[in-house]
Parts: C-alpha cells; sequence; structure tokens
C-alpha cells in the first residue's frame, strides 16, 4: 500500500511525503525480488557501515537534547562503555535509552536512574522476560530450545555466545527465531557458506538474564555433551560419512541415553548421525553373533564325528568278547569230547586261552584309550572355545581402548578450541580497550601495551590477525611514540648492532640476510648482503667500523668490506652451526660460539689462519662475550651454565657459574668488567660478581618468559634486558632489585585506593574515573573485576576481617558496602548525610565500620545493622583525612586538615577522645599503629613523616624530612620491621624501622604521585598506587 501511494504521488502536482526505508543488507535480496520496491530503489539506497564509537555518542546525546534533555556529565561514557562493540550493540542500547527515558527526572537523565533501571545490562534482562512472557507456551518450550542453542557451555569458565545454524534449529524453531528478531533478542544472519545463523543480541543477555542461566544450568551437561557429538558429527561429514568415524563404544552408550532424554532437542543430522552410529553397531554385532554360530556348528559336527568312531570301537570290543567266550566254549566242550587228546594238545589250548584272555585285556585297554581320546578332543574343543571366548573379549578392550583414545582426542580438541576461544576474545577486549586508550586517554603507552598483548593472543589462537588487533595496532605503531620503525626483514629479526660512530645500524634475521641502516636518514632503503643459506644469527662491526661481520647456522662466517659492500666477502668456514658472535675490544679476534659445544678465536688480523679451540662446556654455546679488560670471555650454554676463560691461559674454563634453569642465551660485562650479566630461558637475569666468588649473584625476576637479549649503556648505568614475553625493562644497575615485581595495568585513571583482602589474594583498587577493580595477585593478573555504582572517584578501600565485604568510599557523598561472595548482589549504599567520604575501616573484631569525612566528623556503623543511625564521633574542625586503628582494637587515630590528631580510646562501640597529638603544619594525610600499638606514624602535606612513641607522651616525636612534596600515605609492614610511604614528589620510600636515622630506600618507578601503599597480609608484598594509572608490586625481601 505504500508502494502504492509513492506510485500516485508521481501523478500529483505536488509532492506530499517522503519515505526512509531501512532494511538490513542481508535481506536486501528479498526487497529487490519484488519489482516495485526494487524499481523504487534504484539509485536511492544508502549503505551503512556499523556505527563509531563517536557515533553511538552522538546517537545517545543528540536526541535528548533537542527535546532539551541533559545526561549527567558522565553518564554518556558510562553507558557507552557498558554497551561496548558487539554486534547487537544498537538494541542492547535501544533497550537501556528507552528505559532510561522512562526514569527521567524532570529534564536529567540520571546515574541513578540508570543504576535503578539496572544500566544497560538490566534493561536487556528485563525486554527479554516480557518478549517471553508474551509467548505461547509452546513457544516457551521452543524459545528455551533456541537460546539454551545459543550458549556456549564454559567448562570452568563463564558461558559464552554461540552462533547457531538454522539447520540446527529446525524449520519450526526458525519462525520463531524471526520474530525474537524483530523483538531485538537475537541477531540473525548468513555465514560465509551461505549458512543462516542466528546468535542473541548481546552477550550481557547470557550473564544477566537469570531464566537463561536457569536453563543453562539445568541443560548444562546436555549442551557440553551435544557440543562434542557435533565435532564427531562435523569429522564424519568431512570424511565423507566414513563408518570409522561413526559412534563407538562408550561415546555411543552416551549418545543413546541422551537421545532417548526427554529434555534433549537434536537436530536432524545429529539423529541421523546417532541413528547411523547405532545401525552399524548392531550390524556389527549381528557379524559377529553369526561368526560365532558357525564356529560353534563346526564344534558340534567335530564333537559328533569323535562320539561315532567312539561308539564304534565299543561296539567292536563287545562283538570280539562274545565271539572269544563262543570259542571258549566250543574249546571246552571239544576237550570234554576228547579226554584222550595228548598232554601237549591241553596245553596248547591253555595256551590258546590265555592268548584269546590277552587279546580281550588289549581290547578292553583299546577302548579304554579310545575313550581318553574322546575326552582329550572334548578338552581341546572346549579350549578352543574358551580362546575364541578370550580373543572376543580382547577385540571388545581394544574396542574401548580406541574409543577411549577417540574421546580422550575428541576432548583435547575441544579444550584447544576452548582455549582459542578464549584467547581470541581476550586480544579482541584488549583491542578494544587499547582503541579507547588511545582515542580518549591519549595514553601511547597503555594502548601500546594492550595492543601488543592482544596480538600475542591473536597470534596464538593460530590463524590471520583479526580486524579488531589489526586496527587497534596500526595507528599505535605509526604514532610519533615510537620514533623509528625499520622495516625490511621478512623473518624474525636476530640481532643488530650498532657502528662505534652511531651512524650505521646492522640487523641479521632468519630471512639469511645481513642488512645495514644509515641512520641519518632511516628513509633509504637498507643495503642487503646475501650469501648465507641459513638462519643469520650474530652480527657485529670490526675494528674502526671498516669491516661488518655476520654468523649464520649454516656454519660460516662472512666479513664484508663496509666500504666496498659490493665486493665478495671473505668466507670462513666453522665447521659448526654458529650462534653467536662477539669482537674482542681490541678488533683484533673474533670468537664464535658454535652448537658442537666449542668456542673458536680466529684472527682477524688473518681470518684465514685455523682458530683456537676452548673446549670444556657439555652442551651447544648460545652466547658469548668478552670483558672489557680483555682478560676475560665468557660462554653461556645449553646446560644452563656460564664458562668463564682466562685469555692469557686459554685452556679449560678458570670458573663456571651455576644457578641459571635454563639455556644461557645473553651475556655482557659491565664496563668496569666487575659484573657479567646473563639472561636465561629460565626468565631471570642475573648479575654475577668476578671479583669475589664468593657473593651470590643478584636475580631478577621481572620476566615471564625467556630472556633473550641484555645490553648495558655506554656509561655502565642502565641495564636493558629483552624477553619472549614482549617487554624491555630498564634497570639501574646501582640498584637493580628496586623496581617493582609487578605492573598491573587496566585503570583509565588516577589510582587512589588499595586494599588487600585478608588472605593476600585479592588487590582491591579504586580511582578517580568511579571504578572499583579487583586484581588476582597470586598469579599474573589478567583483566580485573570491575564494581560500578560509584559516580565519582574512589577516596578509599577497606576489607573487613573476614573477607566477607569490602567497602569504598567516595567523593560522589556515598559508602558502599560489597558482598564478596557475590558481587551480583546489589550493594548496601550508605548516603545522605555523609559530605565526601575520605577514609573507611572496619574494627579488628569486624563489628564496627567507621568512616571520616570532609565534614569534620567521623561515623560509626554496626556492621550487624547498617543501616541504623551512625555514632558520630565530633572534634576535629576540618575534613577527617586519614583514619587508623590498633590491631587490638583498643585505640582509634584521626588526622585532620585542622593539622591534629586525635586518640580515641574505644571499648565495645563508644569511643572517647584521649589524646591530641599536634606537630604538623598542614593536613595530616596518612596514619599507621605499629603492629605492638606502642607507635603511630603520620604522614603530613608539609612533606614530614612523625612517629609518636604512645608509651611515652612527653618524648617529641621522630621526623623523617626525606619526601621533597606531600607524603599523602603511611604504612607498617605486618612485622614492624618496615614503613613505607608514597607522596607528591612521585617516589614511595620504605625505612628499616629499627634504624630510621638510616636513608631510606626509595621506590621511583612511578611517573607521578604515589598516592596509597599498602602491605599485603604475609608482608611479602609492597603495593603502591599513583596517578600514573599504574599499580606496582614489589617484594618485601628486596627492600630489607
Amino acid at each position: 500500500e505504500i508502494l502504492e501511494a509513492i506510485d500516485i504521488q508521481k501523478f500529483l502536482p505536488e509532492q506530499h511525503f517522503s519515505l526512509v526505508v531501512t532494511l538490513r543488507a542481508d535481506f536486501l535480496g528479498q526487497a529487490l525480488a519484488y519489482r516495485p520496491l526494487a524499481d523504487s530503489l534504484q539509485g536511492a539506497d544508502v549503505k551503512l557501515g556499523p556505527m563509531s564509537r563517536d557515533d553511538l555518542g552522538r546517537a545517545i546525546a543528540n536526541p535528548a537534547k533537542r527535546l532539551g534533555v541533559e545526561f549527567e556529565p558522565g553518564l554518556v561514557l558510562r553507558i557507552l562503555n557498558d554497551v561496548g562493540s558487539e554486534p547487537g550493540n544498537l538494541p542492547l542500547l535501544e533497550f537501556a535509552l528507552s528505559a532510561l527515558w522512562d526514569q527521567r527526572q524532570g529534564a536529567n537523565l540520571t546515574h541513578k536512574a540508570y543504576e535503578n533501571i539496572g544500566g544497560v545490562e538490566g534493561a536487556l534482562a528485563r525486554h527479554a522476560n516480557e518478549v517471553y512472557e508474551g509467548l505461547t507456551l509452546t513457544n516457551q518450550r521452543l524459545a528455551r530450545h533456541i537460546f539454551v542453542q545459543m550458549v556456549q557451555p564454559g567448562e570452568g569458565t563463564e558461558d559464552t555466545r554461540r552462533v547457531a545454524l538454522r539447520q540446527e534449529l529446525g524449520e519450526e524453531a526458525w519462525r520463531l527465531v524471526q520474530k525474537l528478531a524483530d523483538a531485538r533478542l537475537v541477531v540473525t544472519n548468513v555465514n560465509a557458506s551461505g549458512e543462516e545463523t542466528v546468535e542473541v543480541v548481546h552477550e550481557a543477555l547470557i550473564r544477566t538474564w537469570g531464566l537463561l542461566r536457569d536453563w543453562m544450568d539445568e541443560d548444562r551437561s546436555f549442551r557440553a555433551w551435544q557440543e562434542r557429538l557435533r565435532q564427531g558429527l562435523d569429522q564424519w561429514q568431512r570424511s565423507q560419512r566414513d563408518p570409522g568415524a561413526l559412534l563407538r563404544g562408550v561415546l555411543l552408550q552416551q549418545a543413546q541415553e541422551w537421545s532417548g532424554s526427554e529434555n534433549a532437542v537434536l537436530s536432524s543430522q545429529e539423529a541421523t548421525f546417532i541413528r547411523a552410529s547405532v545401525e552399524a553397531s548392531e550390524q556389527s554385532q549381528q557379524a559377529e553373533e553369526a561368526a560365532r554360530q558357525r564356529e560353534l556348528e563346526q564344534a558340534q559336527k567335530l564333537s559328533e564325528s569323535r562320539r561315532r568312531q567312539i561308539v564304534f570301537v565299543r561296539w567292536a570290543a563287545v562283538a570280539l568278547s562274545i565271539l572269544l567266550l563262543v570259542a571258549v566254549g566250543a574249546a571246552i566242550f571239544a576237550f570234554g569230547q576228547q579226554r584222550q587228546a595228548s598232554q601237549n594238545a591241553v596245553e596248547a589250548e591253555m595256551q590258546a586261552t590265555a592268548a584269546y584272555q590277552a587279546q580281550e585285556t588289549a581290547v578292553a585297554n583299546e577302548l579304554i584309550a579310545a575313550t581318553r581320546a574322546a575326552e582329550a578332543i572334548s578338552s581341546q574343543m572346549e579350549a578352543e572355545a574358551a580362546q575364541a571366548e578370550a580373543e572376543t573379549a580382547r577385540a571388545d578392550a581394544d574396542a574401548a581402548r580406541i574409543n577411549a583414545e577417540d574421546a580422550q582426542e575428541i576432548a583435547e580438541q575441544e579444550r584447544a578450541a576452548a582455549l582459542r576461544q578464549s584467547q581470541i576474545a581476550l586480544a579482541q577486549s584488549l583491542a578494544s580497550q587499547a582503541t579507547t586508550s588511545l582515542d580518549q586517554d591519549a595514553d601511547t603507552e597503555l594502548a601500546t601495551l594492550l595492543a601488543l598483548e592482544a596480538y600475542r593472543l591473536d597470534q596464538l589462537a593460530g590463524g590471520p590477525v583479526s580486524w579488531l588487533v589489526d586496527s587497534a595496532l596500526r595507528p599505535i605503531l605509526s604514532d610519533g611514540f615510537f620514533n623509528t620503525t625499520l622495516v625490511s626483514h621478512t623473518g624474525n629479526v636476530r640481532a643488530v648492532a650498532y657502528s662505534s660512530d652511531g651512524t650505521m645500524l646492522a640487523t641479521v634475521s632468519d630471512d639469511d640476510t645481513l642488512r645495514l641502516w644509515d641512520l641519518r636518514n632511516t628513509e633509504l632503503e637498507p643495503v642487503v648482503l646475501t650469501g648465507h643459506t641459513e638462519d643469520v644469527s650474530s652480527v657485529v662491526f670490526g675494528l674502526n667500523d671498516d669491516t661488518v661481520i655476520s654468523a649464520s647456522q649454516d656454519t660460516t662466517i662472512r666479513i664484508y668490506d663496509v666500504n666496498n659492500l659490493e665486493a665478495e666477502p671473505v668466507v670462513i668456514q666453522g665447521g659448526s652451526a654458529v650462534w653467536a658472535m662477539a669482537i674482542s675490544p681490541s678488533g683484533t679476534q673474533l670468537a664464535t660460539a658454535h652448537n658442537d659445544r666449542q668456542v673458536r678465536l680466529w684472527d682477524l688480523t688473518d681470518p684465514t689462519r685455523p682458530p683456537t679451540f676452548l673446549r670444556g662446556p657439555e652442551g651447544p654455546l648460545w652466547s658469548v662475550a668478552y670483558s672489557p679488560d680483555r682478560r676475560t670471555l665468557a660462554a653461556g650454554g645449553d646446560d644452563s651454565n656460564v664458562y668463564l676463560w682466562d685469555l692469557n691461559n686459554p685452556g679449560n674454563p678458570s670458573r663456571v657459574l651455576s644457578g641459571h634453569e635454563g639455556r644461557v642465551a645473553a651475556l655482557t660485562f659491565t664496563p668496569d668488567a666487575a659484573q657479567l650479566v646473563s639472561g636465561s630461558f629460565d626468565n631471570t637475569v642475573r648479575i654475577w660478581s668476578l671479583t669475589d666468588s664468593n657473593i651470590e649473584p643478584i636475580v631478577l625476576r621481572n620476566h615471564s618468559e625467556d630472556v633473550n637479549a641484555v645490553a648495558i649503556s655506554p656509561d655502565g648505568k642502565t641495564l636493558a634486558t629483552a624477553s619472549r614475553d614482549w617487554s624491555v625493562l630498564l634497570f639501574d644497575l646501582a640498584d637493580p632489585v628496586r623496581r617493582p615485581v609487578r605492573h598491573i595495568r587496566g585503570h583509565v585513571d588516577s589510582v587512589r585506593a588499595l586494599a588487600y583482602s585478608p588472605d593476600g589474594t585479592i588487590l582491591a583498587t579504586g580511582d578517580n574515573a568511579s571504578f572499583v577493580r579487583l586484581w588476582q595477585v597470586g598469579n599474573q593478573p589478567g583483566s580485573a573485576t570491575i564494581l560500578r555504582g560509584h559516580t565519582d572517584r574512589i577516596w578509599t578501600i577497606a576489607y573487613s576481617p573476614d573477607g566477607r565485604l569490602l567497602a569504598s568510599g567516595s567523593a560522589d557523598l556515598t559508602l558502599r558496602i560489597w558482598n564478596t561472595n557475590d558481587f551480583t548482589q546489589e550493594p548496601v549504599v550508605l548516603g545522605g548525610q555523609l559530605d565526601g567520604v575520605r577514609n573507611i575501616l572496619f574494627t579488628p573484631d569486624g563489628e564496627w565500620l567507621l568512616a571520616s569525612s570532609e565534614d569534620a566528623q567521623i561515623r560509626a556503623w554496626p556492621v550487624a545493622n547498617l543501616q541504623s543511625e551512625p555514632t558520630v564521633l565530633v572534634g576535629h574542625e576540618a575534613s577527617v583525612d586519614s583514619l587508623a586503628i590498633s590491631h587490638d582494637g583498643t585505640r582509634l587515630a584521626s588526622g585532620s586538615s585542622d593539622m591534629t590528631i586525635r586518640l580515641w580510646d574505644v571499648d565495645n562501640g563508644s569511643f572517647t577522645l584521649s589524646e591530641l597529638l599536634t606537630g604538623h603544619e598542614g593536613p595530616v594525610l596518612g596514619l599507621s599503629f605499629s603492629p605492638d600499638g606502642r607507635y603511630l606514624a603520620s604522614a603530613g602535606s608539609d612533606t614530614t613523616i612523625r612517629i609518636y612513641d604512645l608509651e611515652n607522651p612527653d618524648a617529641e616525636p621522630i621526623v623523617l624530612t626525606d619526601h621533597t612534596d606531600k607524603v599523602t600515605t603511611i604504612e607498617f609492614s605486618p612485622d614492624g620491621q618496615l614503613l613505607a610511604s608514597g607522596s607528591l614528589d612521585d617516589t614511595a620510600r620504605v625505612w628499616q624501622f629499627n634504624d630510621l636515622a638510616a636513608p631510606p630506600i626509595v621506590l621511583a618507578a612511578h611517573k607521578e604521585n604515589v598516592l596509597d601503599v599498602v602491605f599485603s597480609q604475609d608482608g611479602k608484598t609492597l603495593a603502591t598506587t599513583s596517578d600514573d594509572r599504574a599499580i606496582m608490586l614489589w617484594n618485601t625481601a628486596d627492600l630489607s
């Protein structure tokens, strides 16, 4: 009718209306099939790609703005972060904005209203319930089947979205899919094979729709089995339905059990696969039964033949006996008639009788022998039958073993597939964060780290680089943050070397080439030197940079004339694959480390001379280095050892350095030759003293994978290490262990608050972006659990002593208490009377929660009844900026912008002011009791730390003045041996409490203000956080 109206409009004198039609691209073919519509679309269509994040932001804000309605500050960004970049983000956004519009307060759309609708995810779940409740009972059952098929059940991980095929669901279900797509709960598409697909509109639906979670809990075992079945089905189909790919044994038994289950809904292909497997199994069983029957009939025939032979023998014996009796009777009768015969005849007759008796005995014995032979034949037949049964049992066992191996192979394939999927998902998430960090925060360093890790995970998963990862990495690599990127090699770059004047750079690669770059103009193409036939492993410049030398796994060493690169190089036959190479400080000798466990020393004044061999190592050598004083040569081996030779007496190694637990891949000496640095595949770097063999090496454990290279700056102050973990770390050689053992990145704003869980496995952090993040610190941290709800910066965080509760205080004037056993529960929100929460803590018995605020008051709530009116402590005359409680819970300290510290006696919920401490000349920003309760340390904005002896109140406090800017935080270690502080001078400092006169250890890794420090419960780790958005973890054993 609309098209007819358009057609009629053509004949009207003026245009009365315009029509805008929106159509999904996958339905364009159907639209073009209707000629009138196809004619109308000719030249009138505009193809729209996916909306960018900026497009979405405008789509959220502008329509409301046109109606005079404004979003609260930060709400649009919050919605964008929640929506993400999934295929169904537009419908998801529509649900949320429609629900938020209904909750508007006058001309404002607020954070509170957004929280009331449950955010983006809550709005979607509510819409899903409404659609489901509007279905008939039949369609509700179908809907359950459809949604369960669109979820990939997690095994030890969260459930994720799965793309389901139309043929899997069936035609009846597909009709309902179309309705669900119209309702914006699912997204249909066509895959590369032309198959129609469907998936949930957004993965949030899986997490937040309670009904779907319940369905998955009920059907989890079935869905996990069904995914394994589909792998078998896929193998069967790809093998052209080879009977050998059908289900057998336990797998077939499971399939029969599930296919007979009431709740198991299978596709026609799955049912066909199972039916074919059952039929093949029955045919196999029938064939085996027929074979057994034939064997039994043959055995029976053989037995019958043997029985007849025995019967014949027995009757022959009976007949012979009868004849014998007749003969004996006749003989006796003849003897009676002829009494006159001679005695000799009588004797002869008697002998005949004896002969007959002997013959009868022989016949009887033969009969017995025949009987035993028959019994033996019967026993043999029984043995053969038993053997046949044993062979059948062995065949069954072999089949079961094969089935078990098949099941194990399938399980391994499933695990590998699950790992790949998780790697791809994490890579895409990191890539998205990298793009956000670059676009919104201009944090190139963080964006680089995120994009590189995304690329690494994407490569581990196999296949081409995903579009999302590629689009995140390319703008970063082209950013000015990277001074120069040299691109030319087609294989892994194995080694680089600078010329002594810094104008040239030599690089060698697995592409079998050496390339020389002019660093005065890096836009020029490098000179490419070829000739090696295998990977080139090492490169050095010769004396005065006149030559450049390359070594290769093809066993050759090539010396090129830098002033005449077109000339043929000098080629040295090394005799074995060369893994590393070094040139002596004088430039006259070349050392090469080989696969045959030997170091060769070559005279560069006459390279054709045979080399000197250094022997002793027990495995291939991977690294080699000369000491600057020309006295020592070091080589690193595959056997985890470092070998040292005295070059004045180059026989056997003069010293062997042991301690690494993997290949020693890199070596370098300090400029003074007093130390040797080694990098190993055990992920560590070791710094060895060469002046005192009794000194244990310094071990740096900052890398998480193989250390491939080490280098020292020309001034000898900085050590650089490079690793397979994609990182390059710089160490101050004057104090190499004063570096964090871990950097945790992920915040997008200043991190102000830190708290360890009581068991030390979780580190909670709070930032200026209003987010609380929970990091697993027992292992290398990945992404954090994010607690949302606050709408302004987080000032403070605290765990209850039993770890069951986590409290967070914010500049949004609220205090939130979270149940750590279930973060999906809404937190208890305490607000209204609070004026900027600055500090919170739980009493050691866990019965009270205290909070200080900018209104100069301290409030105490009973944990058992957090909604009750709090006890209010008054006395300060300005903002209460810090709180601390003694370990026994009997004393509370509060520090204020009024420059005073107040001590309160605590007794069963009552708080009595007992003492006033003064001395600071500015706000008191941090407080900490020593574990024994005797000392109180305070941190002030006057740049000082004061330590009060509470058992001697008349004594003057100890004053520490090492910081050069406001001291923001102070903390005693659990054993009271260390005192740590953080400051706006960008440093954290650690004092030995029993020697406060000694200079503190300075931790200078942060780039901006240090805002909080906290020790883990076991005292082994110190965490620091800063305006630079980084959380750093330090090993306190290195700080002693």
